[in-house]
């Protein structure tokens, strides 16, 4: 019984693996031939959309390691796609921002990026992909404390 399960729950994990990988990797390409990567994408995408950040409340936003950050801004920096200033209420801390030429970039990529997301997820009917996104978010939350007694079962 527990045999079976774990193939249900490896075959579903690796389906996902693998549906995920297909859709990022359009994506991908089209954010490649504009110069940027999906990390960039990202972080252009969560200043437009939820405004000046600090790198750490970025960090928790995109889901990324604090040096893996550190590069994102810098290369965008560089390319004049973001800044980042000193926090007006304490300047201790540093602020994201987008420039002029990062929301140019990120208000022209940002639909093109929706239309091939949408195109893929097309393969779903509207009902389905509510499902999945319930489905989606229930296991992005995970339940710690029901792995622990998993794992207690099968180490005990």
């Amino acid at each position: 019984m527990a045999e079976n399960g774990m193939k249900k729950a490896l075959g579903a994990y690796t389906n996902l693996i693998r549906a995920t990988e297909s859709v990022q990797g359009l994506l991908s390409r089209q954010l490649g031939s504009l110069g940027l990567t999906m990390g960039q994408f990202q972080m252009l995408e969560a200043l437009l959309h939820l405004g000046p950040m600090s790198p750490g409340t970025l960090c928790d936003k995109l889901l990324c390691g604090s040096s893996n950050l550190s590069m994102v801004i810098r290369n965008l920096q560089r390319r004049g796609l973001v800044v980042s200033r000193a926090n007006e209420r304490d300047e201790r801390r540093k602020m994201v921002h987008l420039t002029p030429e990062g929301r140019a970039m990120i208000t022209k990529v940002f639909p093109i990026q929706a239309k091939l997301i949408r195109a893929q997820m097309s393969a779903l009917d509207g009902r389905e992909q509510e499902i999945l996104r319930r489905l989606c978010k229930k296991l992005g939350l995970g339940n710690p404390a029901r792995f622990a007694v998993e794992m207690t079962k099968e180490v005990g």
